[in-house]
């Protein structure tokens, strides 16, 4: 499930309103006492493009509608995936691994380490430098003269790329 969060804020405390969005998407509900409404929109399906269109309107307490609204949020761009320079496919690395590479500036690169299927110890979080950069140590040992998979993904403020897989073997 993917979703959108809205914040609105109208004249009219107490009144009834509904937010519909792509895909059947559908809000709807009371304003505050001070004119606001905090929207949850989900929808299954994910966008085939990067803008949806979203109708608002409002319901009044005394009777009568409000024309309804119309407009675009852009949920911006599926980022690609990170560069990871260090280490490199099929490279023979020692515990704790070094991983370095690129990723969009200020993005959350999250990297787990695997063996066939069972993940080796929680995924290590840490936040790209202002020029993309990122280098840390993954914080386990993994097992020695093993196959193991270094599984990398970035998240920007609205979505998570792709992962990076990268064969490595344990020489520690």
């Amino acid at each position: 499930t993917s979703g959108l969060l809205i914040c609105w804020s109208s004249r009219s405390p107490r009144s009834t309103t509904s937010l519909s969005g792509p895909r059947g998407g559908a809000s709807s509900g009371p304003a505050d006492e001070s004119g606001t409404f905090l929207f949850a929109l989900d929808y299954t399906e994910p966008a085939a493009d990067t803008a949806m269109s979203i109708s608002f309107s409002q319901a009044f307490p005394g009777g009568g509608d409000s024309p309804a609204i119309e407009f675009t949020v852009n949920q911006g761009v599926l980022p690609d995936p990170p560069s990871v320079t260090t280490p490199t496919e099929g490279a023979s690395v020692a515990s704790p691994m070094h991983v370095i590479g690129t990723a969009l500036p200020g993005a959350t690169v999250e990297a787990t380490v695997y063996e066939g299927a069972e993940m080796l110890g929680a995924p290590t979080s840490f936040i790209a430098g202002e020029s993309g950069n990122f280098s840390f140590m993954v914080p386990y040992d993994v097992p020695t003269g093993r196959d193991i998979v270094l599984v990398v993904t970035q998240t920007n403020l609205l979505a998570t790329s792709e992962p990076v897989e990268i064969d490595l073997i344990n020489s520690s």
